[in-house]
């Protein structure tokens, strides 16, 4: 991200609702909460907490994240919009406990147009923090008589059935025994995605930065152990990214020997051209935001006091989702990525020329 990112413009362009700033120089808060769209409800989205070179790096990620929920919540029929927060962790010593409490005052003070939640550098123990000064908040401990505060159990169910979707359109079964999956990042989504599709009999290779979880794989799993490189070049069933934003790229594509394309990361499309770039290859590409959407359902019926096994049904869903939308490219010739985001335009009320 180049320092002269324009705030403004990129609002505009991708038609946000508002950008909330806080600081706080008694604890060291620095924290970002962007609102994309409430036309369907209260803006869900977790909280970040984590490090960035730039503040405008930290702006763009909150944003750009925002976004992505709104399209996700509209796709999995929620009564929610898209919003999230950013910490920037500070670059001296502070006490996490204050920060958290901080944050809490800042999302109290949107008054309900912002639900926080569980995201990458937070956990439930941080929630429980922040809900001693908010009661906008879900993943806490409080919901734990109701299925897990973390959402990535559900994250990766959704994940599977998105992968079944695909394999269901490709080949015409979405039975997962026998077929070689290739997960690309095996941390708290992906390892349990990993666990999943093991026990239906899939055949397993993995990557990830840490060596530890890729050994946990292949000792528990039976997993092939591979570089990123490798992964992304190999002869298998399904690519499954789980980690790196971005990994689909003009580059990257043509090297692709996967014919289906379903994970967990967010954003996996360097740019919108990317998506046009699969479907010239006749790769079938799952859209991130629809099938890594359990994560969103767990956590927003939580917070709406759903039973469980009505979450667990909500999630299973998304393979209809997802195989829908397949269908639907080939029937209007278009990308995946671009039916779906203009499906979840059209739920979100913003007019980008509807579907023909």
């Amino acid at each position: 991200m180049s320092n002269d990112f324009d705030l403004f413009a990129y609002a505009m362009e991708q038609k946000f609702g508002d950008v909330h700033f806080k600081v706080d120089p008694k604890t060291g808060l620095k924290a970002i909460i962007a609102i994309h769209n409430t036309n369907l409800g209260p803006s869900l989205g977790g909280c970040r907490f984590k490090a960035y070179n730039h503040y405008q790096d930290a702006v763009f990620d909150a944003m750009r994240l925002a976004r992505g929920m709104s399209l996700k919540s509209a796709l999995a029929d929620l009564p929610l919009g898209g919003g999230k927060a950013v910490i920037i962790e500070p670059s001296k010593p502070y006490n996490r406990i204050e920060l958290l409490k901080s944050f809490g005052k800042f999302v109290n003070e949107l008054k309900g147009r912002y639900i926080t939640a569980v995201d990458v550098g937070t956990n439930v123990a941080d929630m429980d923090i922040i809900y001693q000064n908010t009661l906008y908040v879900t993943c806490t401990s409080a919901y734990e008589g109701n299925g897990p505060s973390n959402p990535a159990a559900l994250t990766a169910l959704g994940v599977k059935q998105g992968i079944k979707a695909g394999l269901q359109y490709y080949f015409g079964s979405p039975e997962v025994a026998g077929r070689h999956i290739a997960i690309q990042g095996v941390g708290s989504v992906g390892y349990l995605l990993a666990e999943m599709l093991s026990h239906e009999g899939a055949k397993l290779t993995v990557c990830d930065m840490n060596q530890q979880a890729v050994n946990q794989c292949v000792q528990q799993f039976g997993a092939t152990a591979c570089s990123l490189d490798e992964i992304m070049q190999l002869k298998c069933d399904v690519l499954s990214p789980c980690a790196l934003g971005a990994i689909l790229t003009e580059n990257s594509i043509p090297l692709i020997q996967a014919p289906i394309i379903a994970g967990a990361a967010n954003n996996q499309l360097a740019t919108p051209e990317d998506g046009a770039r699969l479907a010239a290859r006749d790769i079938i590409y799952a859209p991130d935001y629809v099938i890594n959407a359990g994560g969103i359902i767990h956590v927003a019926y939580q917070y709406q006091g759903k039973n469980y096994d009505r979450i667990i049904e909500k999630v299973n869903d998304i393979y209809h989702t997802t195989l829908n939308i397949l269908n639907k490219s080939k029937e209007l010739k278009k990308p995946t990525s671009d039916v779906a985001e203009q499906l979840a335009l059209e739920k979100l009320c913003i007019e980008e020329g509807a579907l023909s």
